[in-house]
């Protein structure tokens, strides 16, 4: 099967939920113990629903995982013959009581349960859809050009282990959002023409050096009425912590450019796979919403 773009949207929330469960384990206790073994069994349930759903089957009638698999075997037996098909079955068994009688999970236990439910999401999303979890992608829904290649790239270059270079694919792209949800503020703002053009302008390095120093978005203007950039930011509907995400994006693709026009290893560390592969989730969702509700705002300048 070829995952639809909701099927794409289920598959990397069950990513997120299983990196989160992770977390959770690493985190340690009982309260870190507990939350990794719920969110890992919600995680292989939604897969399960998912993969049900495309086959043909109606999984809100579905009793519990038992009867999910049970339905996915019928539709199609090549599921059972995975090795880790039982997985799902078993970390039910094994969720029960933490979720219905009170029961602390041992953390050594819990560890063996999240990397089973890893194991079985990526199994059975391969034989479901043809390939790895981990190359799901929001950014592969983006439509707009510029910014799908950049996200790809970005995950391309984060998933080969380079995610400082993966930082300045994602702020390129995040810099190009936000220089085309400007462009609109200014007009909604009346800011006239003429004042653009004689003004000051702002390059962004990183659209810069990902799309090319002619890239019409790669400067915004320093005009007289510089709210417009606060107003342009509140136009992309990311909540704070979302927007922090973004801006730890952009300072350490500064930090990387840096180094590298002085040909110098980056200093400090390099984000984690898992986070540059989050924001750029974050990124692309917002980025296909904006192109579902408002397209224009993503076809360039406005005049």
């Amino acid at each position: 099967m070829v995952p639809s773009q909701v099927t794409t949207v289920q598959l990397t929330a069950v990513r997120a939920l299983l990196d989160q469960a992770q977390g959770s384990a690493r985190s340690g206790g009982p309260v870190g113990a507990t939350i990794a073994m719920l969110v890992a069994d919600v995680a292989v349930e939604t897969l399960l629903k998912q993969i049900l759903l495309d086959l043909g089957g109606n999984p809100e009638t579905a009793q519990n995982t038992h009867d999910l698999t049970e339905r996915i075997e019928k539709l199609d037996p090549a599921f059972s013959s995975l090795s880790e098909w039982a997985t799902a079955r078993r970390l039910r068994k094994a969720r029960n009581p933490v979720q219905h009688a009170g029961a602390v999970p041992n953390d050594a236990v819990v560890t063996a349960h999240v990397r089973d439910a890893h194991s079985f999401a990526e199994s059975v999303v391969r034989h479901a859809y043809g390939l790895a979890l981990s190359e799901v992608s929001l950014g592969d829904l983006v439509q707009e050009p510029d910014l799908r290649r950049a996200l790809q790239t970005a995950v391309q270059k984060a998933r080969s282990g380079d995610t400082d270079e993966a930082c300045v694919h994602a702020a390129a792209a995040f810099g190009l959002l936000f220089a085309r949800s400007g462009a609109w503020v200014r007009v909604l703002m009346e800011i006239e023409d003429a004042e653009e053009r004689f003004t000051p302008a702002t390059l962004d390095l990183n659209v810069v050096g990902v799309f090319g120093p002619g890239h019409p978005d790669s400067a915004t203007p320093e005009t007289e009425h510089a709210w417009w950039r606060d107003i342009a930011l509140s136009l992309l509907g990311m909540p704070l912590l979302e927007l922090l995400a973004m801006k730890g994006l952009q300072d350490r693709a500064a930090v990387v450019r840096l180094a590298r026009s002085r040909n110098e290893a980056p200093p400090g560390e390099s984000p984690t796979v898992e986070a540059v592969i989050n924001s750029v989730d974050v990124l692309a969702r917002h980025i296909w919403r904006m192109e579902t509700a408002e397209p224009e705002l993503l076809r360039g300048q406005p005049r």
